[in-house]
């Protein structure tokens, strides 16, 4: 399966699309963009709030789920476009990443585990603001920002 296509869009591009197709839509979002999956003819629409960060996207292979994370949000959409998983978290997302039997989505102050079924697996709250991490197979290495390392096994 390929990656799904983000383009980035005009604000007034975003508002004529069909409420229904809009991801994430945030009151004061900066910018939008719509992402298009191979299985599916139209777009969903997102918008978000950051100026520098990018929309993560990734494809788990396995579950031909695609995954979508930028700001605080994260969504797992069916290769036939439909949503099957949403997400608010309480900090930003920094990675979704795939592993051997799921999904872990790692923010600012926690990793959620998500398995393939989209139920989550665990929890795992860092003590600190994550730095840095690596995923190792099915380990998780986070480096906090008070220079700590923890590691967690998904």
């Amino acid at each position: 399966m390929t990656n799904p296509l983000l383009h980035e869009i005009t604000e007034s591009a975003f508002l004529e699309a069909d409420a229904g197709r809009r991801l994430f839509s945030h009151e004061y979002a900066r910018r939008f963009a719509i992402i298009k999956l191979d299985a599916i003819t139209e777009p969903w629409a997102l918008s978000w709030c950051s100026d520098v960060i990018q929309p993560n996207t990734i494809v788990d292979n396995v579950s031909g789920i695609t995954w979508i994370a930028v700001d605080e949000r994260i969504a797992g959409l069916s290769m036939n476009g439909q949503i099957v998983f949403a997400l608010a978290t309480s900090t930003a997302v920094l990675s979704v990443q795939t592993f051997s039997s799921g999904v872990v989505v790692i923010s600012e102050s926690q990793a959620f585990v998500i398995n393939r079924t989209c139920s989550i697996r665990s929890l795992i709250d860092f003590p600190d603001i994550a730095f840095d991490f690596e995923l190792d197979n099915d380990d998780l290495r986070v480096e906090l920002a008070d220079g700590s390392k923890m590691t967690f096994s998904l």
